[in-house]
């Protein structure tokens, strides 16, 4: 930004260099295909959703390695090219308490994206809303 480019496209630029900077650390010297982020990420079926998708605990951090370095909770196909449509995967950095409310986040604005057309951004405001609303009766319910 100090030599003039504007802040995207600088943000762009940085997040390119360090994905390449993570793949050599890891002995990867070009591009990781989807199916190598996969066999890196993949560590646990937790099961599957009710439409048969499969729910995976994934490496977090060879996502962000490999793939995408801003990687963060969770995520699914229609969101992410490296993932398998059929599958929702959830970061393992992310405690086992926080993760039914990270999987029905993902699983409100999947169903968005997928049944309803909604582009990612609508979908994911909107799943945000739906994960604070199951956040708020859970604590409502424990107290």
């Amino acid at each position: 930004m100090a030599q003039g480019q504007a802040y995207l496209r600088a943000l762009h630029v940085g997040a390119r260099i360090e994905r390449n900077e993570r793949r050599l650390a890891r002995g990867i010297p070009g591009p990781a295909l989807p199916a190598e982020v996969q066999r890196a990420a993949r560590r646990e079926k937790l099961g599957e959703d009710d439409d048969g998708r499969e729910i995976w605990l994934i490496d977090g951090r060879a996502v962000r390695d490999l793939a995408y370095v801003d990687f963060t909770l969770g995520g699914h196909g229609f969101r992410y090219r490296f993932i398998p449509r059929r599958e929702i995967w959830l970061d393992d950095a992310v405690r086992p308490s926080e993760r039914p409310f990270i999987l029905h986040h993902e699983l409100v604005e999947l169903d968005l994206m997928a049944n309803g057309g909604l582009s990612y951004d609508l979908a994911h405001a909107r799943a945000s809303r739906a994960e604070i609303s199951l956040r708020k009766g859970r604590r409502a319910a424990a107290a």
